[in-house]
């Protein structure tokens, strides 16, 4: 009788540890982070000109949300999303992966 492997079926919420899961495990494998499977794609499988059509949407309640930020801060010229990204990241202290994360799961609802 072959045992059943750790997978995030049986374990809701916890990565498998035994290196034999990953194997042909292939996109499964990018959409665990910091411990936690996310059923949704992420951010670096997300076409750019939607995470920024989002942020258009997003952006004054992200300002209230986050008032340390400047309106230079949170704006950009046509082919500089990326930096505005990155000005966020590192004024929040957080990885321009989260930010873009961040946007992609923002409801104007919860905040």
């Amino acid at each position: 009788m072959a045992t059943k492997k750790n997978t995030p079926a049986n374990e809701p919420g916890k990565a498998p540890t035994d290196p034999s899961f990953w194997d042909g495990a292939g996109e499964d494998r990018l959409n665990w982070v910091e411990g936690k499977h996310f059923a949704q794609p992420q951010a670096d499988h997300i076409d750019d000109r939607d995470i920024e059509k989002k942020w258009e949407d997003i952006k004054p309640s992200y300002r209230k949300t986050y008032p340390n930020l400047t309106e230079e801060d949170v704006s950009y010229r046509e082919g500089e999303f990326d930096d505005m990204t990155q000005r966020i990241a590192e004024k929040t202290n957080r990885s321009r992966d989260q930010i873009l994360q961040e946007i992609l799961d923002w409801r104007d609802e919860d905040y």
